[in-house]
């Protein structure tokens, strides 16, 4: 689980906050503070480091203090199975 704070509504995926962050003109949605160059259709949340992204396109990156994620968005709902290997090597403290 990655804590993010923002309104509430029924977000299933990573892709559903295309629903709740707004858009830039080249489809990029984000919280939190990053730089994107000649980038389109990313999803970029942080929650402390400057994420900064340059010529890439439909992914998901999710930067917190502790740990960063970076998946192709039509393969974010992989990330349980990061999840559980996180959990089996004992880093619970990042999830």
């Amino acid at each position: 689980t990655v804590p993010v704070s923002f309104p509430w509504s029924d977000v299933g995926s990573w892709p559903a906050l295309r629903e709740i962050l707004p858009a830039d003109d080249t489809g990029n949605v984000s919280r939190g503070r990053n730089v994107v160059l000649d980038s389109g259709r990313n999803i970029i949340v942080s929650e402390g480091p400057v994420v900064s992204l340059i010529g890439v396109e439909d992914l998901v990156v999710v930067a917190t203090p502790d740990a960063v994620l970076v998946v192709p968005a039509d393969q974010a709902q992989k990330v349980k199975a990061v999840v559980e290997e996180l959990e089996n090597r004992g880093w619970d403290d990042v999830l």
